[in-house]
């Protein structure tokens, strides 16, 4: 089995056998060649790291986090996607609802104060 230091980026030296280590540009950066000839997933995963899977033809995220998604680009494909997406109104406008109790119990404790205070509770 031979070695083909080309195949590698290696050069080879006739008279040195050894092959030398390929010259390092200025503009060379690592972090860029990493991410260009390795590209990953990325996507935040439920542990919290990274997804480790390559990403689909022709997008930035693998089969499970988004790249398999055709956004849907009409309005009634929208409409549609919100309505599946919609499981009940439970917890529809709940912050409306909350700030509107909340005000009514403040207003039914001030009204107890002051009847405790003339005397009629």
């Amino acid at each position: 089995m031979t070695i083909r230091p080309a195949r590698y980026g290696l050069k080879y030296n006739p008279t040195n056998p050894l092959p030398l280590p390929r010259q390092i540009s200025k503009e060379h950066n690592p972090m860029k060649e990493a991410a260009s000839t390795n590209p990953l997933c990325g996507a935040k995963t439920r542990s919290g790291k990274p997804c480790e899977k390559f990403p689909l033809a022709r997008k930035r995220r693998c089969r499970l986090h988004g790249g398999l998604s055709t956004v849907p680009r009409t309005l009634e494909g929208r409409a549609a996607i919100s309505a599946a997406n919609t499981k009940h109104g439970r917890y529809k406008n709940w912050r409306e609802k909350r700030a509107k109790e909340k005000y009514y119990l403040g207003e039914t404790k001030r009204v107890m104060r002051e009847a405790r205070e003339v005397g009629l509770h």
